[in-house]
Parts: structure tokens; sequence; C-alpha cells
């Protein structure tokens, strides 16, 4: 009876275990920062969520090897592929605080902002970068839920990834990032 009992236990833990090596493959220096992507893949969504489907090769900060990223713009996190085609979240943490795009050069800063008062800890673009004055960019997705028909004259309409209107931040001498005004008052209120 023990035996049985030691078998079932060691066939149970057994795909843990595998499971957990697996992960580790994917890219060890950013193996434990590493979640399953959340998809929404349930139901037909026009759009997407990402200003690049395809993932591209980038260097990530506190890494020495290069990964196959996209930015997933609806959620603000980065996907890594790995070699299985599996699709993972990199943790929003310090040492992975900058990553750059190798065929573009682009390059997004994971930064703490201003949003409508509140401080939020996200990745954005940076456009420019100088000593006293960085502004960066922060590219967002908003999405629609699906509006079913009302009647059978009436045209549903599917869900859908639309693109948030831009939003831009700047840092003038090592301040907090603010949201840069869209008005010539507010900016004018300023100075």
């Amino acid at each position: 009876m023990k035996k049985i009992i030691i078998i079932l236990i060691l066939f149970v833990c057994n795909p843990y275990n595998l499971q957990a090596q697996f992960l580790f493959d994917v890219n060890r220096a950013i193996a434990n920062t590493l979640f399953l992507s959340n998809n929404l893949n349930n139901e037909v969504i026009e759009g997407s969520p990402y200003a690049s489907a395809e993932f591209k090769s980038a260097k990530v900060s506190g890494t020495e090897e290069k990964c196959k990223l996209r930015y997933n713009s609806y959620d603000d996190v980065f996907e890594i592929q790995n070699e299985n085609s599996k699709v993972f979240n990199i943790n929003k943490s310090e040492p992975f605080s900058t990553i750059i795009f190798e065929t573009t050069f682009d390059t997004y800063r994971l930064v703490t902002f201003k949003d409508k008062e509140v401080d939020k800890y996200g990745y954005l673009f940076e456009i420019f970068n100088s000593e006293k004055l960085k502004v960066l960019k922060r590219e967002k997705s908003i999405f629609i839920k699906a509006q079913p028909l009302r009647s059978s004259y009436d045209l549903g309409k599917p869900a859908k990834f639309a693109q948030a209107p831009t939003e831009f931040y700047w840092n003038l001498n090592s301040e907090s990032y603010v949201l840069f005004p869209t008005s010539k008052k507010k900016l004018l209120e300023l100075f």
C-alpha cells in the first residue's frame, strides 16, 4: 500500500518539476519574473493591443541576452516569446527598466508618472532625452466591448481595440514625470 502511495505522489509531482525546468529554459536572466500572458482570445476582437504584433529582437537592461519582445499597450506589459512559441509577460521591476529594440532603436522606460493626479508605474516610449529635459509618450489601447443587436434591423458591433489619444509626459530637472498640457493656457500656467 505504501508503495502505491509513493508512486502516485511521484506521478503527481513530476509535471510540476518539468514545468519549472521549462520556465528556466526561456531566458535564465529573467526566468523568475515571467508570467503566462493573459490573452483575450475568447471572442472575435477587431484591432490589436500591439503597435506591432510581431516579436522583435530587443535588449533588456539587467540582462546580457537578447530577447524576442513586443509591447502590449492595453495591459502595459512587455511580452516575451520562447523557443516553443509560448508567450510570457515580463514583471515590471527595476532591473528591467529600459528596453531597446535593435532594429528601430525604439526605447521604452519603466517610470512613475502622474495620470489624473494618481501615480502610476508603467512603460513610456522615449521621444527626447537630454540632461535637463526628458519627453516620453504613452502608448495606450482601450478595449471597447461588443454591442449586441438591439433589433433585427440594427447591426451589432464586435468587440475591438482602439488607440487612446496620445499623451506626452515630461520631466524637467529630475522631477517626477507629469502630463504635458494640451492647451496653451495650461502650459503658460506652469511658468
